[in-house]
């Protein structure tokens, strides 16, 4: 294969060849990204990593003889893991592979457009989750935390003197609370203090500091991500429930339902990446 100069060069490791020629398939047509190998399990992967030197890395995790984590730790050692995006059938191992260090993390059931996009952010350094993780809001908080470095307690900027609690409704997906989070910093110039997950995994509690007369209602209100928002009595939140609060109530309270991504419709037009054979990934 000849190589296309500037491209982006992709290695594409999965253990069954249908799978990778889906994948060749639908990435020939970006004249950005150049499929330059395939692996078919992880120890073949790690040989041409090394022997090649590919951009990014599109990886199966269940493959014989050396599976995805075991080779993401073999990258973490080399410190070449934000090159590659996880793409499996299985959320459950999400946690382990961002814990890895991985770039992105995408479902098998992603719209065929989203794996380009995909394969173009890690390449620019970005964290990427795949639009149809649907992780639990405790899981969600959990791996959040990880690429958000968000600390229990966070100290806080002087500027930064009100308090609010936001009560993030289930389901929360990844990427919405992603975006969402990104609108309070830019918009209202909020430093999130703490984040857990509420009671019985019904949603995510946030709590904001935010600088004084921040017009927060009406910002909230219009950020893309809100469907609804109910303002509430502050209760104290993060310290009565244990959470390590700074010690003062809340100022401000809202209840927040994200909208639903297009995930949905993804789905049921994944095109030929939700029918692959061979559900091993």
């Amino acid at each position: 294969m000849n190589s296309m100069e500037g491209a982006i060069r992709v290695l594409l490791v999965d253990d069954h060849h249908m799978a990778r020629e889906s994948l060749r398939r639908v990435l020939a047509v970006e004249r950005d990204i150049q499929v330059v190998a395939e692996a078919s399990d992880g120890l073949e992967a790690l040989a041409k990593i090394q022997s090649l030197g590919p951009d990014v890395v599109l990886m199966d995790l269940r493959m014989p003889n050396m599976g995805g984590l075991d080779a993401l730790q073999a990258l973490k050692r080399m410190n070449l893991t934000r090159k590659v995006i996880v793409f499996s059938f299985y959320e459950e191992y999400l946690a382990r592979a961002i814990d890895a260090g991985v770039g992105g993390y995408l479902l098998k059931d992603v719209p065929r457009g989203e794996v380009p996009n995909a394969i173009r952010r890690v390449y620019r350094g970005e964290l990427v989750l795949g639009s149809t993780i649907r992780s639990g809001p405790q899981a969600t908080a959990s791996v959040l935390q990880r690429l958000q470095g968000i600390g229990r307690v966070r100290p806080v900027s002087p500027e930064h003197r009100v308090e609010a609690e936001l009560l993030i409704q289930a389901p929360v997906e990844p990427t919405q609370l992603l975006e969402f989070m990104a609108g309070l910093r830019r918009d209202l110039e909020a430093e999130i203090a703490e984040m857990a997950p509420l009671p019985g995994d019904r949603g995510i509690r946030l709590r904001l500091m935010l600088p004084l007369r921040a017009p927060v209602k009406d910002t909230l209100s219009e950020l893309p991500q809100v469907e609804s928002l109910l303002e509430e009595q502050p209760t104290g939140g993060f310290h009565q429930e244990g959470y390590g609060a700074l010690g003062r109530d809340a100022g401000l309270r809202f209840r927040v339902a994200l909208k639903c991504s297009s995930a949905d419709t993804g789905r049921r037009d994944a095109g030929p990446l939700a029918g692959q054979p061979g559900a091993s990934g």
